[in-house]
């Protein structure tokens, strides 16, 4: 549990609003909801937004760099760490999964997507809040581009769990989001 405790003062930071502590707790329950029981899985989730900048482009890096050196001075094997320092990376949503775990991965990160529209649109002020430091225009312009990258995929979900209970919802959600930023 030391492994955990860690990630709590920076998932608790006051700059956070959506990827938190609750973030990671609702990924943690749908995995279990979900009977995904890769532990690896489990370590990626408490990792994966443990650095977060907004102003940067290096948080899932810089989130694996910080969890697996945890683990290495806990004495982790080397094969779950390169495993879960793995599962972190794959989270920056660049480059299709190229194994099952990571897909789960994926699409535990991506779930919020598939809430409910009263959760969904708190989520979504809560990213606003995170970039508030940006001016109205130029992030309702670049939020439109992130929120269609995802919206424009053939599927949202890669596992068949996830797209039979989020995926109609994601897409109603999604575009529900893209039509209201202009």
């Amino acid at each position: 549990m030391e492994l955990f405790d860690r990630c709590l003062p920076h998932l608790n930071e006051p700059h956070r609003a959506y990827h938190n502590l609750t973030h990671i707790q609702e990924m943690l329950a749908l995995m279990k909801e979900a009977r995904i029981t890769e532990h690896e899985i489990e370590f990626a989730i408490w990792g994966h937004d443990l650095v977060y900048d907004p102003k940067r482009n290096d948080n899932e890096e810089k989130s694996a760099e910080l969890f697996t050196s945890w683990m290495r001075e806990l004495e982790y094997p080397s094969n779950i760490i390169h495993q879960v320092e793995r599962l972190i990376l794959v989270t920056k949503h660049g480059d299709e999964p190229q194994y099952p775990i990571e897909a789960h991965m994926l699409d535990l990160d991506l779930s919020i997507f598939g809430q409910p529209r009263e959760r969904f649109l708190e989520y979504n002020d809560q990213i606003r809040q995170e970039y508030s430091y940006v001016p109205k225009l130029v992030y309702a312009v670049k939020r439109k581009q992130v929120l269609l990258s995802f919206y424009s995929r053939k599927r949202i979900y890669i596992t068949d769990y996830f797209f039979d209970r989020f995926e109609k919802q994601a897409r109603d959600n999604l575009w529900y989001a893209i039509t209201r930023l202009f």
